[in-house]
Protein backbone atom coordinates (compact mmCIF):
# COMPACT_ATOMS: atom_id res chain seq x y z
CA UNK A 1 0.00 0.00 0.00
CA UNK A 2 1.48 2.96 -1.35
CA UNK A 3 1.28 6.52 0.07
CA UNK A 4 2.42 9.64 0.18
CA UNK A 5 3.29 11.44 3.58
CA UNK A 6 -0.11 13.87 3.28
CA UNK A 7 -2.10 11.10 2.21
CA UNK A 8 -1.11 8.96 5.15
CA UNK A 9 -1.76 12.06 7.47
CA UNK A 10 -5.50 12.12 6.19
CA UNK A 11 -6.10 8.46 6.12
CA UNK A 12 -4.95 8.64 9.89
CA UNK A 13 -6.90 11.51 10.68
CA UNK A 14 -10.33 9.83 9.13
CA UNK A 15 -9.31 6.39 10.92
CA UNK A 16 -9.17 8.13 13.83
CA UNK A 17 -12.75 10.07 13.63
CA UNK A 18 -14.35 6.93 12.62
CA UNK A 19 -13.07 4.97 16.12
CA UNK A 20 -10.50 2.58 14.16
CA UNK A 21 -7.40 4.37 15.79
CA UNK A 22 -7.90 4.71 19.34
CA UNK A 23 -8.35 8.15 20.34
CA UNK A 24 -5.81 7.02 23.76
CA UNK A 25 -4.25 4.31 24.87
CA UNK A 26 -4.47 5.08 28.24
CA UNK A 27 -1.92 2.95 30.80
CA UNK A 28 -0.89 2.83 34.30
CA UNK A 29 2.40 2.35 35.56
CA UNK A 30 1.16 1.60 39.12
CA UNK A 31 -2.44 1.58 41.19
CA UNK A 32 -2.74 4.83 43.11
CA UNK A 33 -5.43 7.44 43.51
CA UNK A 34 -4.97 10.39 42.04
CA UNK A 35 -5.53 12.99 44.69
CA UNK A 36 -7.42 16.05 42.55
CA UNK A 37 -9.70 15.71 39.86
CA UNK A 38 -9.02 18.71 36.88
CA UNK A 39 -9.91 18.85 33.63
CA UNK A 40 -7.34 20.80 31.15
CA UNK A 41 -6.78 21.28 28.03
CA UNK A 42 -2.51 22.06 25.91
CA UNK A 43 -1.82 23.42 23.03
CA UNK A 44 -1.18 26.37 20.76
CA UNK A 45 -2.80 28.01 17.80
CA UNK A 46 -2.94 24.79 15.40
CA UNK A 47 -4.44 21.54 15.29
CA UNK A 48 -2.70 19.19 18.35
CA UNK A 49 -3.72 16.17 19.62
CA UNK A 50 -2.92 13.60 22.75
CA UNK A 51 -2.57 9.95 20.96
CA UNK A 52 -1.61 8.20 24.38
CA UNK A 53 -1.09 8.96 28.05
CA UNK A 54 0.73 6.67 31.09
CA UNK A 55 0.91 7.41 34.78
CA UNK A 56 4.27 7.38 36.45
CA UNK A 57 5.13 5.46 39.69
CA UNK A 58 5.39 8.84 41.22
CA UNK A 59 1.69 10.05 39.69
CA UNK A 60 3.11 12.33 37.24
CA UNK A 61 1.40 12.14 33.61
CA UNK A 62 3.24 11.87 30.72
CA UNK A 63 0.88 12.87 27.57
CA UNK A 64 2.51 11.83 23.93
CA UNK A 65 0.88 12.44 20.76
CA UNK A 66 1.59 15.55 18.02
CA UNK A 67 1.48 19.02 17.21
CA UNK A 68 1.38 21.39 14.88
CA UNK A 69 1.58 24.10 16.93
CA UNK A 70 5.01 24.12 17.86
CA UNK A 71 7.93 22.45 16.78
CA UNK A 72 10.86 21.94 13.53
CA UNK A 73 8.94 20.34 10.77
CA UNK A 74 5.62 20.15 9.53
CA UNK A 75 4.12 18.06 12.17
CA UNK A 76 6.14 17.14 15.15
CA UNK A 77 5.79 14.19 17.93
CA UNK A 78 5.08 15.97 21.17
CA UNK A 79 5.49 14.63 24.92
CA UNK A 80 4.24 16.51 28.14
CA UNK A 81 5.33 15.86 31.94
CA UNK A 82 2.03 17.17 34.03
CA UNK A 83 2.47 16.87 37.65
CA UNK A 84 -0.43 15.06 39.53
CA UNK A 85 -3.10 18.23 39.35
CA UNK A 86 -2.26 19.05 35.46
CA UNK A 87 0.65 21.11 35.51
CA UNK A 88 3.16 20.85 33.05
CA UNK A 89 6.67 20.13 34.13
CA UNK A 90 8.35 20.28 30.43
CA UNK A 91 7.33 20.03 27.19
CA UNK A 92 9.16 19.02 24.25
CA UNK A 93 8.47 18.05 20.25
CA UNK A 94 10.73 15.89 18.61
CA UNK A 95 10.97 15.51 15.31
CA UNK A 96 12.61 17.21 12.12
CA UNK A 97 11.22 18.68 8.67
CA UNK A 98 8.29 16.31 7.97
CA UNK A 99 6.42 14.11 9.33
CA UNK A 100 6.41 12.86 12.82
CA UNK A 101 3.95 11.49 15.44
CA UNK A 102 4.01 9.63 18.56
CA UNK A 103 1.26 7.16 19.12
CA UNK A 104 2.26 5.38 22.44
CA UNK A 105 4.26 5.85 25.19
CA UNK A 106 5.18 3.41 28.23
CA UNK A 107 7.25 3.94 31.19
CA UNK A 108 10.33 1.55 31.38
CA UNK A 109 11.38 -0.14 34.57
CA UNK A 110 14.12 2.75 35.58
CA UNK A 111 11.45 5.37 35.42
CA UNK A 112 12.52 6.35 31.65
CA UNK A 113 9.83 7.27 28.99
CA UNK A 114 9.40 5.20 25.85
CA UNK A 115 7.86 6.64 22.83
CA UNK A 116 6.93 5.08 19.70
CA UNK A 117 5.26 6.42 16.27
CA UNK A 118 6.14 7.02 13.10
CA UNK A 119 8.05 9.11 11.22
CA UNK A 120 9.35 10.21 7.62
CA UNK A 121 12.08 13.04 8.38
CA UNK A 122 14.38 10.22 9.34
CA UNK A 123 15.27 6.70 8.87
CA UNK A 124 14.76 4.06 5.81
CA UNK A 125 11.56 4.72 3.67
CA UNK A 126 8.65 7.01 2.88
CA UNK A 127 7.72 6.79 6.82
CA UNK A 128 9.54 4.54 9.54
CA UNK A 129 8.68 3.21 13.16
CA UNK A 130 10.46 5.81 15.40
CA UNK A 131 11.57 4.83 19.26
CA UNK A 132 12.81 7.69 21.13
CA UNK A 133 14.00 6.89 24.80
CA UNK A 134 13.88 10.19 27.12
CA UNK A 135 15.23 10.01 30.39
CA UNK A 136 12.45 11.21 33.14
CA UNK A 137 13.13 14.96 32.07
CA UNK A 138 12.48 14.51 28.37
CA UNK A 139 16.37 14.16 27.32
CA UNK A 140 16.84 11.89 24.50
CA UNK A 141 18.80 8.91 25.46
CA UNK A 142 18.65 7.63 22.27
CA UNK A 143 16.30 7.68 18.64
CA UNK A 144 15.95 4.95 16.07
CA UNK A 145 14.17 3.86 13.55
CA UNK A 146 12.99 0.45 12.08
CA UNK A 147 11.67 -0.44 8.30
CA UNK A 148 12.24 -0.60 4.72
CA UNK A 149 11.34 1.46 1.96
CA UNK A 150 7.67 1.71 2.10
CA UNK A 151 5.50 2.91 5.13
CA UNK A 152 5.85 1.64 8.71
CA UNK A 153 4.38 2.83 11.64
CA UNK A 154 4.06 1.84 15.25
CA UNK A 155 0.47 2.13 16.95
CA UNK A 156 1.54 0.63 20.57
CA UNK A 157 3.97 -0.14 22.78
CA UNK A 158 4.67 -2.14 26.21
CA UNK A 159 7.40 -2.79 28.53
CA UNK A 160 8.74 -6.40 29.69
CA UNK A 161 9.88 -7.11 33.34
CA UNK A 162 13.36 -7.34 32.19
CA UNK A 163 13.77 -3.92 29.99
CA UNK A 164 12.82 -5.30 26.67
CA UNK A 165 10.65 -3.00 24.76
CA UNK A 166 7.89 -4.47 22.80
CA UNK A 167 6.58 -2.90 19.86
CA UNK A 168 3.24 -3.30 17.47
CA UNK A 169 2.71 -1.43 14.65
CA UNK A 170 2.01 -2.03 10.78
CA UNK A 171 4.04 -2.47 7.68
CA UNK A 172 4.12 -2.13 4.20
CA UNK A 173 7.31 -3.04 3.71
CA UNK A 174 7.73 -6.51 5.01
CA UNK A 175 4.73 -9.31 5.69
CA UNK A 176 2.20 -11.18 3.38
CA UNK A 177 -0.07 -8.43 2.36
CA UNK A 178 -1.05 -4.23 1.83
CA UNK A 179 -0.11 -3.95 5.53
CA UNK A 180 0.41 -6.48 8.20
CA UNK A 181 0.60 -6.47 12.01
CA UNK A 182 4.50 -5.93 12.94
CA UNK A 183 5.80 -6.91 16.40
CA UNK A 184 9.47 -5.79 17.15
CA UNK A 185 11.30 -6.86 20.32
CA UNK A 186 13.92 -4.68 21.45
CA UNK A 187 16.51 -4.67 24.16
CA UNK A 188 16.85 -1.54 26.29
CA UNK A 189 19.21 0.22 23.90
CA UNK A 190 17.11 -0.37 21.10
CA UNK A 191 18.58 -3.38 19.61
CA UNK A 192 16.23 -5.82 17.85
CA UNK A 193 15.89 -9.20 19.42
CA UNK A 194 13.34 -9.95 16.91
CA UNK A 195 10.72 -8.66 14.49
CA UNK A 196 7.96 -10.94 12.47
CA UNK A 197 4.85 -9.81 10.67
CA UNK A 198 1.66 -11.46 11.07
CA UNK A 199 -1.33 -11.34 8.57
CA UNK A 200 -3.47 -13.01 5.37
CA UNK A 201 -3.32 -11.41 1.92
CA UNK A 202 -5.29 -7.99 2.81
CA UNK A 203 -5.04 -5.10 5.37
CA UNK A 204 -4.18 -5.78 9.09
CA UNK A 205 -3.46 -3.32 11.80
CA UNK A 206 -2.63 -3.79 15.67
CA UNK A 207 -3.54 -0.65 17.97
CA UNK A 208 -2.67 -2.53 21.19
CA UNK A 209 -0.35 -4.63 22.61
CA UNK A 210 0.14 -5.85 26.18
CA UNK A 211 2.93 -8.25 28.07
CA UNK A 212 1.46 -10.83 30.53
CA UNK A 213 3.12 -11.58 33.26
CA UNK A 214 4.34 -15.41 32.17
CA UNK A 215 6.17 -13.20 29.26
CA UNK A 216 3.55 -13.76 26.51
CA UNK A 217 2.70 -10.60 24.33
CA UNK A 218 -0.88 -9.60 23.46
CA UNK A 219 -1.34 -8.16 20.71
CA UNK A 220 -4.96 -6.88 19.32
CA UNK A 221 -6.27 -4.77 16.34
CA UNK A 222 -8.33 -5.70 13.17
CA UNK A 223 -7.40 -7.68 10.01
CA UNK A 224 -9.76 -7.60 6.52
CA UNK A 225 -8.24 -10.91 5.72
CA UNK A 226 -9.82 -13.62 8.11
CA UNK A 227 -12.97 -13.87 9.73
CA UNK A 228 -16.82 -13.26 9.42
CA UNK A 229 -17.03 -10.09 8.04
CA UNK A 230 -16.14 -6.66 6.59
CA UNK A 231 -13.29 -6.15 8.81
CA UNK A 232 -13.11 -8.14 12.20
CA UNK A 233 -11.12 -7.79 15.62
CA UNK A 234 -8.32 -10.17 15.35
CA UNK A 235 -6.39 -10.75 18.70
CA UNK A 236 -2.79 -13.25 18.80
CA UNK A 237 -1.14 -14.65 21.76
CA UNK A 238 2.35 -15.04 21.19
CA UNK A 239 5.12 -16.36 23.51
CA UNK A 240 7.92 -13.92 24.46
CA UNK A 241 10.24 -15.17 20.91
CA UNK A 242 6.94 -13.95 19.19
CA UNK A 243 5.84 -17.78 18.02
CA UNK A 244 2.09 -17.82 17.79
CA UNK A 245 0.24 -19.81 20.53
CA UNK A 246 -2.92 -18.71 19.41
CA UNK A 247 -4.86 -16.47 17.50
CA UNK A 248 -8.25 -15.65 16.73
CA UNK A 249 -10.83 -13.22 15.25
CA UNK A 250 -14.19 -11.11 16.89
CA UNK A 251 -16.81 -9.61 15.35
CA UNK A 252 -20.04 -9.87 12.85
CA UNK A 253 -20.78 -9.55 9.24
CA UNK A 254 -19.74 -5.97 9.61
CA UNK A 255 -16.90 -3.77 10.89
CA UNK A 256 -15.30 -4.81 14.17
CA UNK A 257 -11.81 -3.32 15.39
CA UNK A 258 -10.15 -3.76 18.94
CA UNK A 259 -8.91 -0.35 19.86
CA UNK A 260 -6.99 -1.15 23.48
CA UNK A 261 -6.39 -4.34 25.84
CA UNK A 262 -5.72 -5.06 29.86
CA UNK A 263 -4.33 -8.33 31.60
CA UNK A 264 -6.61 -9.28 34.79
CA UNK A 265 -5.00 -10.69 37.50
CA UNK A 266 -6.22 -13.93 37.08
CA UNK A 267 -5.19 -13.83 33.44
CA UNK A 268 -8.25 -13.21 31.72
CA UNK A 269 -7.91 -10.71 29.28
CA UNK A 270 -10.29 -7.46 28.39
CA UNK A 271 -10.61 -5.85 25.02
CA UNK A 272 -11.86 -2.55 24.07
CA UNK A 273 -12.96 -1.28 20.73
CA UNK A 274 -15.80 -0.63 18.13
CA UNK A 275 -18.30 -2.43 16.50
CA UNK A 276 -20.66 -2.22 13.88
CA UNK A 277 -21.78 -5.81 13.46
CA UNK A 278 -23.30 -5.74 17.27
CA UNK A 279 -25.24 -3.61 19.37
CA UNK A 280 -28.06 -0.92 18.42
CA UNK A 281 -26.23 1.91 16.51
CA UNK A 282 -24.20 2.82 13.72
CA UNK A 283 -21.14 2.16 15.85
CA UNK A 284 -21.11 0.83 19.79
CA UNK A 285 -18.45 0.50 22.38
CA UNK A 286 -17.70 -3.00 22.58
CA UNK A 287 -15.88 -4.93 25.50
CA UNK A 288 -15.08 -8.46 26.04
CA UNK A 289 -13.88 -10.71 28.53
CA UNK A 290 -11.74 -13.65 26.86
CA UNK A 291 -9.70 -16.09 29.10
CA UNK A 292 -6.54 -16.83 28.50
CA UNK A 293 -6.85 -19.68 25.90
CA UNK A 294 -9.26 -16.43 23.86
CA UNK A 295 -12.51 -17.67 24.71
CA UNK A 296 -15.35 -15.24 25.40
CA UNK A 297 -16.44 -15.29 29.30
CA UNK A 298 -18.87 -12.17 28.00
CA UNK A 299 -18.86 -9.45 25.64
CA UNK A 300 -20.68 -6.81 25.56
CA UNK A 301 -22.01 -3.28 23.67
CA UNK A 302 -23.02 0.36 24.98
CA UNK A 303 -23.87 3.15 22.86
CA UNK A 304 -26.67 4.90 21.62
CA UNK A 305 -28.46 4.82 17.99
CA UNK A 306 -24.56 7.07 16.81
CA UNK A 307 -20.79 6.61 16.83
CA UNK A 308 -19.67 5.35 20.02
CA UNK A 309 -16.38 3.63 20.61
CA UNK A 310 -14.30 2.30 23.63
CA UNK A 311 -10.68 3.66 23.13
CA UNK A 312 -9.19 2.78 26.49
CA UNK A 313 -9.59 0.10 29.11
CA UNK A 314 -8.27 -0.13 32.63
CA UNK A 315 -9.02 -3.00 35.10
CA UNK A 316 -9.19 -1.47 38.80
CA UNK A 317 -6.69 -3.68 40.91
CA UNK A 318 -8.43 -3.63 44.02
CA UNK A 319 -12.14 -3.73 42.57
CA UNK A 320 -11.47 -5.85 39.39
CA UNK A 321 -13.81 -3.18 37.80
CA UNK A 322 -13.12 -1.97 34.40
CA UNK A 323 -12.75 1.70 33.42
CA UNK A 324 -13.26 2.45 29.73
CA UNK A 325 -12.46 5.66 28.45
CA UNK A 326 -14.14 6.73 24.78
CA UNK A 327 -16.20 8.60 22.74
CA UNK A 328 -19.65 8.98 21.94
CA UNK A 329 -22.11 10.95 19.75
CA UNK A 330 -24.68 9.63 20.91
CA UNK A 331 -25.04 11.30 24.45
CA UNK A 332 -23.81 14.53 25.88
CA UNK A 333 -23.49 18.06 25.19
CA UNK A 334 -21.61 17.94 21.77
CA UNK A 335 -20.86 15.98 18.41
CA UNK A 336 -18.61 13.90 20.01
CA UNK A 337 -17.87 13.72 23.79
CA UNK A 338 -15.54 12.06 25.97
CA UNK A 339 -17.67 9.11 27.59
CA UNK A 340 -16.43 7.43 30.64
CA UNK A 341 -17.88 4.19 32.04
CA UNK A 342 -17.09 1.93 35.03
CA UNK A 343 -18.23 -1.37 34.83
CA UNK A 344 -17.79 -3.97 37.02
CA UNK A 345 -16.24 -7.49 36.29
CA UNK A 346 -19.47 -9.15 34.57
CA UNK A 347 -19.60 -5.82 32.26
CA UNK A 348 -22.43 -4.25 33.67
CA UNK A 349 -22.73 -0.77 33.99
CA UNK A 350 -21.96 0.73 37.42
CA UNK A 351 -21.75 4.24 35.74
CA UNK A 352 -21.09 6.64 32.73
CA UNK A 353 -20.55 10.03 31.91
CA UNK A 354 -19.48 12.33 29.29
Amino acid sequence: MKKTTASLGVVLLFLMSLGTVPLSNVNYAAAQEVPALWARSYGGSSYDRANAAVVAPNGDVIVAGFTWSFGAGFLDAWVLRLDENGNVKWSKTYGGSGFDVAFAVAIAPNGDIIVAGETDSFGAGGGDVWVLRLDENGNIKWQKTYGGSDEDYAFAVSTAPNGDIILAGMSDSFGTGNGDFWVLRIDSEGNVKWSKTYGGSDFEVPYTVATVPNGDIVVAGFTWSFGAGRFDGWLLRLDENGNIKWQKTYGGSDGDSFGSVAIDSNGDIIVGGWTESLGTGNGDAWVLRLDENGNVKWQKTYGGSSYDGASAVVINKNTGDVVVAGYTEGFGAGGSDVWVLRLDSEGNVIWQKT
